[in-house]
């Protein structure tokens, strides 16, 4: 029997100041506020998956739960009230949620919030996933509108990790990976929720990872056999405005269940990262294929009781004077 620790839930901010370069400073807390609905073992609660993230222009912050909950809080204003948005109910399904949630933003405002949920099904086999759907769910980001549904729509299966927004071209697009029955799907939602689905495949996709370069959306992902642990997988990497097929057709060293990381410098330098099984980060530099084998592969800190297992969940950001944050936890 399998036991969950459901912790009680606060929001911290934390004021940072940027430290001299040999030394940390601790931060300061600016306030502390716990979410609605959260607080005692049979609450909702942010779980992996879940994810805080906070506007561009500071005003507010966006936090999602493990039951769907979309919760947002005045970050200026620790005394203001959160608004919650509740994902509408499925007769015979109950809500579950492992998504974080992206902004279509700028620097003075977010037009909306994207991300997913997933409604599982209480009637049916359990293990069929073609019996379960998901929705990717778009609420607006302001005005008398903030917190309200914009719209929401329905893909087969299984989402994996958090819907993705990119800004190519004159309007923004939504990106996302799901799977039924251990087949992959990428498909693509415009602003306004209409659907295409790009590109399917026999095995199960890991989360995409969207790069937009040169005012065009480049999009990243692994396939996930075996929940990860497979010993092979591919890579993929398309174009959607070009509608390019994978450039990835032979396998590499792992499957994997975490976003691709991607940086593109100046003299079409470029880099890669894909974490994989056993805790393997693997690398690609200055254009190689993905159909190539990684320029290098790095074996991280491994499991006392299974090296087989995938013990981080790496993330980095990166701007010209920075590495702003990186990232290394269980999963």
């Amino acid at each position: 029997m399998m036991f969950y620790l459901r912790c009680i839930t606060y929001l911290i901010l934390l004021v940072l100041t940027l430290p001299p370069i040999d030394g940390l400073l601790e931060p300061s807390i600016r306030w502390s506020r716990r979410l609605n609905g959260c607080g005692t073992l049979s609450d909702a609660s942010p779980r992996k998956g879940n994810g805080v993230v906070a506007s561009q222009s500071g005003q507010h912050v966006w936090i999602t739960d493990d039951e769907g909950t979309l919760h947002i809080l005045d970050a200026t204003n620790s005394t203001s009230d959160e608004i919650l948005f509740k994902p509408p109910a499925v007769e015979t399904k109950r809500i579950e949620s492992r998504s974080s949630v992206t902004l279509s933003q700028n620097e003075t405002g977010v037009d909306y919030a994207v991300y997913a949920v997933v409604d599982v099904s209480t009637s049916d086999d359990p293990t069929d996933d073609s019996m379960t759907s998901s929705r990717i769910i778009a609420v607006y980001g302001g005005g008398g509108l903030l917190g309200e549904l914009k719209w929401n729509a329905t893909v087969k299966g299984i989402v994996t990790g958090t819907p993705q927004i990119g800004s190519g071209g004159n309007t923004t697009t939504i990106y996302v990976t799901h799977n039924v029955n251990n087949r992959g799907y990428l498909s693509v939602f415009s602003n306004e929720g209409n659907k295409t689905t790009l590109i399917s495949s026999d095995k199960p996709f890991g989360p995409v990872t969207v790069f937009t370069f040169g005012g065009k959306d480049e999009l990243y992902w692994g396939e996930s056999g075996d929940s990860g642990y497979s010993d092979s997988g591919r890579v993929y990497q398309i174009a959607p405005s070009a509608w390019l097929t994978n450039s990835s057709t032979n396998d590499i060293t792992t499957s994997t269940i975490v976003p691709p990381v991607i940086w593109r410098g100046e003299r079409k330098r470029s880099r890669i990262w894909l974490g994989g099984k056993s805790s393997t980060i693997h690398g690609w530099t200055d254009g190689r294929p993905l159909s190539d084998v990684p320029t290098w592969s790095k074996q991280l800190g491994k499991s006392l009781r299974n090296e087989s297992f995938r013990k981080f969940d790496c993330r980095a950001s990166f701007s010209s004077h920075y590495l702003q944050a990186m990232y290394s936890f269980p999963c």
